[in-house]
């Protein structure tokens, strides 16, 4: 079965209680006008799917889980970019789309 989460965003902030959803595979924050990556994503282990694209973002500095596979940072301002990974020798993820930055 599937879940979609509702998440409304004010003010360049994601709800960190976003973060008690544990189960969330895929998340979508493309195009909200965020200046920086949710902390909230740091605490989502079964997540495999985030979408970043089309935002403000100039600096990530995030911990994925290893269950990561695709992350979309593109259309956005990237110029410093910083991705920790628990992974357990195997390169993560297996797309990352940095494109138009």
């Amino acid at each position: 079965h599937e879940h979609e989460v509702l998440v409304s965003c004010q003010n360049d902030q994601i709800p960190v209680d976003l973060a008690l959803t544990t189960s969330l595979e895929q998340v979508d924050f493309s195009r909200l006008g965020l200046k920086k990556a949710p902390g909230a994503i740091n605490y989502l282990p079964k997540l495999r799917i985030l979408n970043l694209a089309g935002n403000k973002i100039s600096r990530v500095d995030i911990k994925l889980s290893s269950s990561i596979e695709h992350l979309d940072l593109s259309r956005n301002e990237l110029k410093d970019f910083l991705l920790h990974f628990c992974i357990n020798g195997e390169l993560l993820p297996r797309v990352l789309d940095l494109s138009c930055n």
